[in-house]
């Protein structure tokens, strides 16, 4: 038996035509315009809420939306802060993402400071990532530190793959001193002379 060759169908500009084949499908389509009560058969078309549905078996329910799939590497949230936060032996919040829901999948945080130091001292500093009051991970997710007295600033950037249980959580960067004098986390509004802003970015992983 030779199976017959299947060539694609050719797309027409849109702008060219008024009709889009659909192959040769052996069914009849019905265009009902927008969506009312009663009862609907395969191959009927309607508008509810703004969104065109084709029925594919008799029913009498409305239309229900689709869910809008997240891709990996689609953003989820995003802050920033172009304001200095100052750490001391006392935890700070730097950073915080809000109340977002989330379905159980992995996700992975990013967390960046363009600026961490102190002009003159042995400090010890870190971010610590937060789900609300919770801590997420171990002592910490980014540690900077200086033994002497050479003036220090430098970047912190952090990146971590978890996978939250369904529903809200706040994700939140605090910064905290263990050891030496206070520390700036130095954020800023972008522009000349000027820092870019810490952020905390949560994507799809």
């Amino acid at each position: 038996m030779k199976i017959p060759e299947i060539s694609p169908l050719t797309t027409p500009a849109p702008g060219t035509t008024d009709w889009v084949p659909l192959g040769g499908l052996a069914a009849t389509f019905t265009y009902k315009g927008d969506w009312v009560a009663g009862s609907y058969n395969s191959g009927d078309i309607v508008i509810y809420n703004g969104v065109s549905y084709m029925c594919v078996r008799p029913t009498s329910a409305a239309p229900v939306a689709w869910p809008t799939a997240v891709l990996p590497g689609s953003e989820i949230a995003y802050v920033e802060n172009p304001n200095q936060v100052t750490a001391t032996g006392a935890a700070a919040e730097l950073l915080n993402s809000g109340n977002v829901t989330y379905d159980g999948t992995p996700i992975m945080i990013e967390f960046y400071c363009p600026e961490v130091g102190n002009v003159a001292a042995s400090f010890q500093t870190i971010a610590l990532l937060y789900d609300g009051a919770t801590p997420v991970v171990g002592q910490y997710i980014a540690l900077l530190g200086m033994a002497g007295t050479t003036p220090i600033f430098a970047p912190m950037f952090a990146r971590r793959k978890l996978t939250p249980s369904a529903g809200l959580h706040n994700y939140r960067i605090l910064v905290l001193v263990t050891s030496g004098p206070n520390i700036g986390y130095i954020g800023g509004p972008n522009g000349a002379a000027n820092n870019p802003p810490s952020y905390l970015r949560i994507t799809k992983a």
